[in-house]
C-alpha cells in the first residue's frame, strides 16, 4: 500500500535540497578551512538555531544553503544532533579557531539571520551575544553586521546600502559580497578605491556613464548594460576591470580601456556595437573568455579605421581568447568602398602574446578591395584567418 503522506514528504524534502543547492551560500574563506573547522563552524550554527523555540523550516533552509556552498559532504541533521551534546572543550576550540579568524565576521552575520527567522528567539540571542563576546566582536564591527544581516535577510538594497556606511575600517577588505548577489543593485564598496557593481535582476542605473572611471579595482557582475547612442564606458589607469555573466548592449561608441593593468570579461553575452565593441591601449592582459558576441564590428570610413571589429589595440602584453562564440562580426568599408580590412575579432599594432583556443566564428568577415576573408586577427603585422576550421597566419602555422 502506498503511503501518500511519506511520499509528500520525501518529495518535500527532495525540493528543500534543490533550493539550497541551487541558492547556495558561497562563503569561500569557510570552503577553504579544514574539515574541523567547518564543523565547528556549523555545529555552533545549529547550537544557535536550537536555542530558538520555534526551530523553523526557514532557519534549515538558510543553513542548508550555507552547506551547499562549501561543497561538503555532510548531512545538516548530524550537525543538529551534535549541536545536542557539545563540550567545553568544544566551545574552546571554536573560539580559539575563530577568533583571530575573518570567519568569525560571516559567523556573526549566518547566526544574526537564523535568529531573525525565528519568532521566539530570546536563549539564542542570549548564545549569540556570548559567542560574539568571545570572538572579540567591536561594538561598531556589531553595529555594522547587524545592520547587513538585516539587508540580507529582507532583501533590501536600502538596509545594504544604509550598512555600508557604518562599514568600520577593521572590516574594510572583510569579502561578503556572496550574500547578496541574489538582489543587490548598485555600487558595494569595501574600499572606497573598490567599486563592486552587481545585480541579479539586471539594474545598471547606479553607474554614471559620464565619467571616466578611474578606481583600482572594478567590478561588474550579472548586469545589464544598455548603452545608448554617444554613451559608453571609459577606463583609465585601473589595476584591474573585470565583468562577469553580463549583458552588454552598444550603439555607436566603444568600451574604452586606457592604461589599464587587466581587462577580464567572463561569460559576458555582447551585441549591438557598430563602431566595434572595445578599444584597448597600453594595456598588460586581455582576458576574454565563455563570451558570446554578435552584431559587433566597425564601417570604416579611412584606412586608419578598418582593422579591428571587435577589439582595437595599440599596444597590449597578453591576450586570451578562449571558449567564445563570434557571429556576425565584421570590418567592411562605407558607401561601398572597400579597403583593405582585416582583424576581424582583434587587431593590435603591438602585442607580446596572442592566445585563442575552442573559439567558433560564425559569419564574421573582413571586407577589402580583392576578395572577403575571414581575417580575424591582425597582430604585429601579422594576418591570422580560418582554414579547415583551423586559424592560421599567413605561413600556415596554428596561433598558440
Amino acid at each position: 500500500m502506498i503511503d501518500k503522506e511519506v511520499d509528500i514528504n520525501n518529495l518535500i524534502a527532495l525540493l528543500k535540497q534543490h533550493m539550497a543547492q541551487s541558492y547556495e551560500l558561497s562563503n569561500v574563506m569557510l570552503r577553504k578551512s579544514d574539515e574541523y573547522t567547518q564543523s565547528l563552524y556549523f555545529r555552533m550554527l545549529c547550537a544557535v538555531t536550537l536555542a530558538s523555540d520555534d526551530n523553523n523550516d526557514e532557519q534549515q533552509l538558510y543553513l542548508r544553503r550555507v552547506l551547499a556552498g562549501i561543497e561538503s559532504k555532510a548531512e545538516l541533521d548530524e550537525y543538529m544532533a551534535d549541536a545536542l551534546h557539545m563540550f567545553e572543550s568544544d566551545i574552546e576550540d571554536f573560539v580559539e579557531t575563530l577568533k583571530d579568524s575573518d570567519l568569525r565576521y560571516t559567523f556573526c552575520v549566518d547566526a544574526l539571520i537564523l535568529i531573525s527567522a525565528a519568532q521566539n528567539n530570546e536563549h539564542a540571542y542570549e548564545i549569540a551575544a556570548c559567542l560574539f563576546e568571545l570572538l572579540s566582536i567591536k561594538n561598531d564591527e556589531l553595529r555594522f553586521l547587524s545592520v547587513f544581516a538585516a539587508g540580507v535577510l529582507t532583501r533590501s538594497n536600502k538596509k545594504i546600502t544604509q550598512a555600508e556606511k557604518l562599514r568600520p575600517m577593521s572590516m574594510r577588505n572583510i569579502e561578503l559580497k556572496f550574500y547578496i548577489y541574489a538582489f543587490r543593485v548598485g555600487p558595494i564598496v569595501s574600499d572606497k578605491n573598490e567599486p563592486h557593481y552587481l545585480s541579479l535582476n539586471n539594474d545598471a542605473s547606479q553607474i554614471d556613464t559620464s565619467e571616466v572611471i578611474t578606481k583600482q579595482q572594478v567590478s561588474f557582475k550579472n548586469m545589464k548594460l544598455e548603452l545608448g547612442a554617444n554613451e559608453n564606458l571609459r577606463f583609465r589607469g585601473n589595476y584591474t576591470v573585470e565583468f562577469i555573466d553580463c549583458e552588454i548592449k552598444g550603439s555607436n561608441i566603444p568600451i574604452t580601456f586606457k592604461k589599464v593593468t587587466n581587462v577580464i570579461f567572463t561569460g559576458c553575452r555582447i551585441s549591438g556595437f557598430t563602431k566595434r565593441f572595445s578599444v584597448l591601449d597600453n594595456c598588460h592582459l586581455l582576458k576574454f573568455e565563455k563570451c558570446n558576441v554578435s552584431d559587433c564590428g566597425i564601417t570604416a570610413e579611412s584606412l586608419s579605421e578598418s582593422c579591428g571589429g571587435v577589439f582595437r589595440a595599440g599596444e597590449i602584453g597578453f591576450c586570451y581568447i578562449n571558449d567564445c562564440t563570434f557571429a556576425n562580426c565584421y570590418v567592411k568599408g562605407a558607401y561601398n568602398w572597400r579597403p583593405q580590412c582585416s582583424g576581424t575579432i582583434f587587431f593590435a599594432r603591438t602585442a607580446f602574446k596572442l592566445s585563442t583556443e575552442r573559439n567558433v566564428f560564425n559569419n564574421c568577415k573582413a571586407d577589402n578591395n580583392y576578395d572577403t576573408k575571414q581575417e580575424l586577427f591582425d597582430v604585429n603585422k601579422v594576418r591570422y584567418f580560418i582554414s579547415n576550421g583551423n586559424i592560421i597566419d599567413g605561413k600556415a602555422n596554428p596561433v598558440t
